[in-house]
């Protein structure tokens, strides 16, 4: 399918997913120039008028809601008997990706996503769809944090007189996550959602669904009969309230549920200010109001309150809880730390923890290291506005009690998770690391360019295109100048070798070969020659050498060879026993005949040495003779 192009317009992609009754394709539309998914409904559904007719009906009538989380619809065709929907392209990932990569998810964050998926549902169930297929695997996250509910096109939508029940074909929805009545095959309403949005809850808090089995009757068995085991059970961190609320979304009975998203939507805002529950009440005592907590209208006219009137009513509503939110926990915060640092002076062996959060981990690590503190890195979280490396958050909290001898546990930023790549040419390559690692990402090859007339270690070229995405981690390979730098030859002579390699070091230059000569004008272990000379211009890298005064043995010796044939190759070399240097003495072309050589034999230290003579490269003498050190 992927190349196939659909009404002359759609042209399909690679595929990016699939189900049970649709295949999902990246595609690009011509006309509009966007990036497009293109959901096909699978051919062995074709044959089924009933179903076609729906899907049709369904999917224009989904393509009628618009709302920040929802997926918008663009076009329903068919093509060659293709029955496709188009729709919007998220970049990003699934809430089970997510889920499967960080494992529970913290209060904050699975509030936020259910409350985004409740003004989701809002929409879709005042239009009288019913989703029926609510899990994680169709809500998507954009790169923004934006949360969007997706998948309610193909045959899970019903209109205001028609449900799904027993004598439709099969039971719709996925075992894990469909409600008792769908186990059932019975009537399906809007509280069926909000079962499965229950257990959705569950597993971001938990990390797992509260239901399992080894067949999906041993699961959906499960929903039926088995009060689902506290969260807090599974994560001693998730808050009452979030517990409460969970309950009362997985009741058995539809009606001892949350009747609508926005009820549902209101007390998980409720659990920002009050996390030791209290106010989460069952359907018959929703009138009742918790001690300390704020009431609440609960009641609603169905049909009789348009869009923007309940935008009108909860919009303060919404100001004032967040304002409460906000200055409770401000309060809480300084009241418990002026209480903890009473305690300080009659609690010995306790601090109060530092603040770091928005520092950056290694800098406070090293700003801390001096008093003791250790840091400990417990988790990490892409996000496209923090810089990477940042600290997000912290436990225990700033001023709240931590032992002078424990870690203070961090979870820290890795930047964007599709970081888009910097430009970087002209910067130095140090700066480029830097910015490179603040968009998280990496420095990968360097490829040194010593023709370049820029300053040494200027990037010059960037093999991956400034403005494209990436992964988080991806590494970014660079060209960068290498011209040499030019250094002034000092002069040498006369220095020990240690000062040699100091005043070279000093430059940027090193030392190379080393040799030995004897100057009975200078004093013994000094440089007595050197090369490069003095003043001369000399690139970086470019090897030193330098000849030391050295007392040397000598020895005197004469080798007579007798060649056999005219041209024949002559070569003579001299092996030390005591330094172990094998030296090339004599390379020369003979004609057949007898012939001498002397020699004069020069080492570094007294002892043996032998003179071996090659003809033509093979062996044909070795003599041993002594070298003596002058007086």
């Amino acid at each position: 399918m992927t190349g196939k192009t659909l009404n002359n317009r759609y042209l399909v992609g690679d595929l990016i997913g699939s189900g049970g009754m649709a295949i999902v394709y990246k595609g690009h539309d011509a006309h509009t120039g966007k990036t497009v998914a293109i959901k096909m409904l699978r051919p062995e559904f074709n044959d089924d008028g009933e179903f076609m007719e729906r899907f049709i009906r369904e999917a224009q009538v989904a393509a009628s809601l618009s709302h920040e989380n929802l997926i918008d619809i663009f076009d329903v065709s068919e093509q060659d008997g293709i029955h496709y929907i188009v729709m919007e392209y998220i970049d990003g990932l699934t809430l089970k990706e997510l889920i499967h990569r960080q494992g529970r998810l913290d209060n904050y964050t699975a509030i936020s996503i259910a409350r985004q998926i409740c003004l989701a549902m809002r929409l879709v169930h005042r239009a009288r769809i019913i989703h029926r297929d609510i899990k994680p695997q169709n809500i998507l996250l954009d790169r923004k944090g934006i949360v969007k509910l997706t998948d309610f096109g193909i045959a899970k939508a019903a209109n205001a007189n028609t449900i799904t029940n027993a004598s439709e074909k099969g039971v719709l929805g996925s075992v894990h996550y469909f409600s008792p009545e769908q186990a059932r095959g019975e009537k399906v309403g809007l509280q069926s959602d909000l079962y499965s949005l229950g257990v959705v809850l569950y597993e971001m808090l938990a990390g797992d669904a509260p239901f399992d089995g080894d067949t999906p009757i041993a699961v959906a068995l499960h929903h039926l009969h088995t009060q689902p085991p506290s969260v807090r059970a599974k994560n001693p961190k998730a808050t009452k309230a979030l517990d409460e609320i969970t309950q009362k979304a997985l009741a058995k009975d539809p009606s001892q549920r949350y009747q609508s998203a926005e009820s549902m939507y209101s007390d998980l805002g409720q659990a920002l200010i009050y996390p030791d529950g209290g106010f989460v009440k069952p359907e018959s005592a929703k009138t009742q109001t918790p001690a300390g907590a704020p009431e609440r209208e609960e009641k609603q006219s169905a049909g009789d309150e348009s869009e923007e009137g309940a935008k009108h009513r909860k919009g303060p509503s919404l100001l004032l809880t967040i304002a409460l939110s906000l200055g409770f926990l401000g309060l809480l915060g300084y009241f418990a730390s002026i209480l903890f640092l009473k305690q300080m002076v009659v609690v010995p062996g306790w601090r109060p923890a530092p603040g770091i959060v928005g520092s950056n981990v290694d800098a406070a690590a090293l700003r801390y290291e001096k008093e003791g503190l250790s840091i400990e890195i417990v988790g990490t979280i892409f996000d496209d506005t923090i810089l990477a490396g940042n600290v997000i958050a912290q436990e225990p909290m700033q001023n709240f009690p931590l032992r002078s001898d424990g870690a203070l546990r961090v979870t820290v930023c890795r930047g964007p998770e599709f970081p888009v790549v910097p430009s970087v040419v002209g910067k130095t390559i140090d700066e480029a690391k830097e910015i490179l690692r603040l968009s998280g990402l990496k420095v990968g090859s360097i490829v040194q360019d010593e023709s370049s007339a820029e300053p040494r270690g200027t990037v010059l070229v960037q093999y991956v295109s400034a403005g494209e995405e990436r992964l988080n981690g991806d590494e970014i390979s660079l060209c960068v100048s290498a011209r040499p730098v030019i250094r002034e030859m000092p002069e040498l002579t006369g220095l020990s070798r240690e000062a040699v390699e100091e005043a070279l070091k000093e430059i940027g230059l090193a030392l190379g070969e080393v040799g030995f000569e004897q100057n009975s004008a200078m004093d013994l272990d000094l440089v007595v020659r050197q090369e490069p000379q003095p003043g001369v211009s000399v690139s970086e890298g470019v090897p030193i050498r330098i000849w030391i005064n050295r007392a040397l043995a000598t020895c005197a010796h004469s080798v007579e060879i007798e060649v056999l044939e005219d041209q024949t190759k002559v070569t003579i070399y001299q092996e030390d026993h005591q330094t172990k240097e094998v030296k090339l003495l004599v390379e020369v072309q003979r004609d057949k005949g007898p012939f001498q050589v002397d020699l004069d034999l020069v080492s570094t230290e007294p002892g043996e040495n032998d003179v071996v003579v090659y003809l033509n490269g093979t062996i044909k003498k070795r003599e041993t003779v002594t070298l003596v050190q002058a007086p």
